[in-house]
This record gives C-alpha cells, sequence and structure tokens, in this order.
C-alpha cells in the first residue's frame, strides 16, 4: 500500500521532542524505506524520487539539541521549527503550562525549556533552523495584526540573530485559515506547513503543506502505519480516534 500509494506524493513527517534512542530507531528504518530529503530540497526542486520523506520537528525544545549526533549518523537534514521568543531564554512554553495559576509567558523559569541561542547555531551545522512564530499563538484566534506580526517577525529574528535563510514557516498546532497564508506570503516565506495526517501530492500548494504526526515515543509499527497515510482511514474505520 505504501509504495502504491506514496511513490509520486512527498511525505513530510513532524515530531516535537522524541528522545534519541527513539529517533535513532525511526531513521534506521525511514531511510531503508523512504529516500529521506530535506524540505529545503523539496522547495527549490519540486519534483523528486519516488518515496521522498521529510522530517520536521516543531517548537525548539532544549532536548532537540541531544539529536545533533543521530541526525549526523544518518546524514539526515530535519528542519526545526523555532518559536523566537522562546528560543535562547528560560521563558516557557505557554502550553506546558496550561491550568497552573499565575503563569506569566515572560517570567525567566528556572529550567530551560527551549533551546539556546548557542545550541541553535551548534544544530545549524546538521538540521535546518526555520520559523513557527514568537510565542506559539493559535493564529486563527489572533487579531489580523497579531497574527501577521507573528508571521513576520519570526523570520525577521531568525534572519537578525543568526543570519539564516529563511524560507519556511510551520502554523502552530497545525491551524490556518487563507489569512494566516497570505501573512507568510506577504512575509517573504516559500511554504508553509500545516498537519492533517496526509501526503503531498505534485500540485500541493506550498502555503498548505500537509505533515504526519508522529508521537515522541512511538514504537517502529505504528511508525510504519502513520508515515504510510493509513493511520487516519484506519481511525476512520475503527469509528473513534486515539
Amino acid at each position: 500500500m505504501r509504495r502504491t500509494f506514496q511513490q509520486r506524493r512527498l511525505t513530510i513527517l513532524v515530531y516535537h521532542h522524541p528522545p534519541p534512542a527513539v529517533m535513532e530507531r525511526h531513521l534506521e528504518l525511514l531511510c531503508r524505506l523512504y529516500r529521506v530529503v530535506s524540505l529545503r530540497e523539496y522547495v527549490e526542486m519540486r519534483t523528486l524520487p519516488p518515496g521522498s520523506l521529510v522530517v520536521t520537528l516543531d517548537d525548539g525544545y532544549a532536548a532537540n539539541f541531544a539529536l545533533r549526533d543521530v541526525f549526523a549518523r544518518f546524514s539526515v537534514i530535519p528542519t526545526i521549527f523555532v518559536c523566537t521568543g522562546i528560543v535562547g531564554t528560560h521563558r516557557g512554553f505557554w502550553f506546558l503550562h496550561v491550568g497552573e495559576a499565575g503563569f506569566d509567558p515572560n517570567e525567566e523559569l528556572p529550567v530551560r525549556e527551549a533551546l539556546s541561542d548557542a545550541e541553535i547555531r551548534d544544530l545549524a551545522g546538521v538540521a535546518d533552523i526555520q520559523a513557527h512564530t514568537v510565542t506559539h499563538p493559535i493564529l486563527p484566534r489572533c487579531t489580523p495584526e497579531q497574527a501577521k506580526e507573528e508571521i513576520a517577525q519570526s523570520k525577521r529574528d531568525l534572519d537578525r540573530r543568526f543570519g539564516f535563510h529563511v524560507y519556511a514557516f510551520a502554523y502552530p498546532n497545525g491551524e490556518y485559515t487563507e489569512r494566516e497564508a497570505q501573512f507568510a506570503r506577504q512575509a517573504g516565506y516559500r511554504c508553509a506547513l500545516a498537519v492533517g495526517g496526509r501526503t503531498n501530492g505534485k500540485s500541493a500548494d506550498l502555503y498548505a503543506l500537509r505533515r504526519i504526526t508522529v508521537d515522541d515515543h512511538d514504537g517502529i509499527d505504528e511508525l510504519v502505519v502513520k508515515a504510510s497515510g493509513v493511520w487516519p482511514w484506519l481511525e476512520r474505520v475503527s469509528g473513534r480516534r486515539r
């Protein structure tokens, strides 16, 4: 089924903070079953060999730094989408503190949750660092002014602080409307990524690229089924969602 349905389609996976041992097992399998390419390669070429797959990670967790040697060992170039107002600080990711009384997103926490600037520069040797807003708001719930600024400022931050060539944007939680897609175009991004459990065909909209979410502790069987695109179908057939 995988070879039949994914032969002419691009598969993009999204992780968050998988342990190195899990990432190593996953890459060992993915490199055997797919042609793992970088997102930049896809955007520049648009036509790729059959069975192409891209690995991405969202948010910019401090734990991502431990994956550096794993990516280097497999010669896989992942795209890590970072929240520029949180990386390089001790501020927390607000969604990790939902329900906590008195949580202040501007407060510096004792334990760093996000990558430091030095770690980002180091990771840039094996990964592609791209934009994921400043503070990770749910963009469709923002005012037009807030959404536009979060999208554009994230790109400016990466340009100014690191000198990166920023061409890709990931919608927080994968949620977007045509408004956010238009803001991404206006900010100068060449593509924007959502989620949705599907692969991308030849005529895929570059500002609505679909990604398949892989849980950070998924086993190999779950990875195979999810990466194949069969998982959403199994959920529908079973009549329930995990």
